[in-house]
Order: structure tokens, then sequence, then C-alpha cells
């Protein structure tokens, strides 16, 4: 993930469970990046969120409009 991400990149990160209702679309600042998990921090609340390289695959997004999307997509399966 280190070739990937840098520190400081802005990111898109979706947090959906269709079990709860929730579908979440966070902007996250990456304050940490390792090669088997990353940290973003919400710039709103300054909450941390830690990702792990299996969950970035699906979840993390470079475009606010693709995240977005992904979003939609579950939403109607849900």
């Amino acid at each position: 993930m280190k070739e990937k991400y840098t520190i400081g990149d802005v990111i898109f990160y979706t947090r959906i469970i269709p079990t709860l209702d929730i579908y979440d679309l966070l902007e996250l600042k990456l304050r940490t990046v390792e090669d088997t998990y990353i940290v973003g921090c919400d710039a709103k609340d300054h909450t941390a969120y830690l990702i792990s390289e299996i969950e970035a695959e699906t979840c993390i997004f470079t475009s606010r409009k693709d995240a977005l999307n992904k979003i939609k997509e579950e939403k109607k399966k849900g």
C-alpha cells in the first residue's frame, strides 16, 4: 500500500454496513501508511479510521464521484 498512497493524501472512504443501514462517505487525510494498513483522519471531527489492505481494495476511492456511485449501487442491493 505504500506504493499507492502517501501520507497527506486525501481519500474517500465508503463505510457500508447494509444490515445496520449505514452508508457513510468519509473524506480522510492519511496520517499513517504501512504495507498492510493505512490510518486516515477525518478533517471534521478528527476521528481516526484504521483501514486494512483487504478493506482498502473495495472501500477507498480517490474520486468523490466514484465513492458516491459505490454507495448508490450498494443501497440498491440492500
